[in-house]
């Protein structure tokens, strides 16, 4: 039987979508394998505990059980939403997806986001942010993580002042690595992430305090991290 053009037309759509989704399942393997890597790699560096100061040393050891699983999910999360239809956008997250485990183990160890970490994380966001900026040509991306960069770290820099220290000044150094790269996807996202980082830490200070009433020290980057990835699958695309 002769098909006509359309019955040939549709009889290739069942192949095109067989390779896109044949395409998906790779991205997300790869991605799978990478977060992987990234997450035994985080896990060994936070074994040695060189991030902690010597008034540290004796605290319990931390569980980084979590860490390897969450890098794998963030990665592959994040693959999954984006990869399809906004490649470019990976790269800009990349820098954030990377270090994101490690540095939300560390917070919650012993309540620093080390500089050493930090600082390499935001110049290399901000290389990724020209790079994906030239790639699309948008200047308007440039534009928009500038004015993520100034309201976020402008915003935490006041609390951190008004609060007295209370939120951490690696609090306010990540908060602008998070405008910088969140507010470059649109402002309405970062706007986003803020809130889900102010929700899910206030949550967690709930049933912190009722486990261990007498303590009042609470993470704040972890928080921020997952507000983050949440905001950047769900409206990031």
């Amino acid at each position: 039987m002769r098909l006509t053009p359309v019955d040939d037309a549709n009889a290739r759509v069942p192949e095109s979508r067989t390779v896109i989704g044949m395409g998906t399942i790779d991205f997300t393997i790869a991605a799978a394998a990478v977060g992987a890597l990234v997450g035994v790699l985080s896990v060994r560096s936070l074994r040695t505990l060189r991030y902690r100061r010597d008034n540290e040393v004796a605290l319990p050891r931390p569980d980084t059980a979590w860490v390897l699983p969450a890098a794998v999910l963030a990665a592959v999360i994040l693959t999954i939403r984006l990869a399809p239809n906004h490649p470019s956008t990976l790269i800009l997250l990349a820098p954030l997806t990377v270090a994101g485990p490690w540095l939300a183990a560390v917070d919650l160890d012993v309540h620093r986001l080390p500089d050493r970490v930090i600082g390499p994380v935001a110049a290399s966001s901000l290389v990724a942010l020209l790079l994906v900026s030239t790639v699309r040509t948008s200047s308007s991306m440039l534009a928009l993580g500038t004015a993520g960069l100034v309201l976020a770290g402008g915003g935490y820099f006041a609390l951190h002042l008004i609060g007295r220290g209370a939120l951490g000044f690696g609090d306010v150094k990540l908060a602008a690595i998070v405008g910088l790269t969140l507010g470059a996807l649109g402002l309405g996202t970062l706007w986003w992430s803020l809130l889900l980082s102010s929700v899910l830490c206030l949550i967690w200070f709930v049933v912190a305090k009722r486990r261990k009433p007498s303590s009042t020290r609470v993470a704040f980057g972890p928080w921020m991290l997952l507000g983050s990835l949440v905001a950047a699958a769900a409206f990031g695309t």
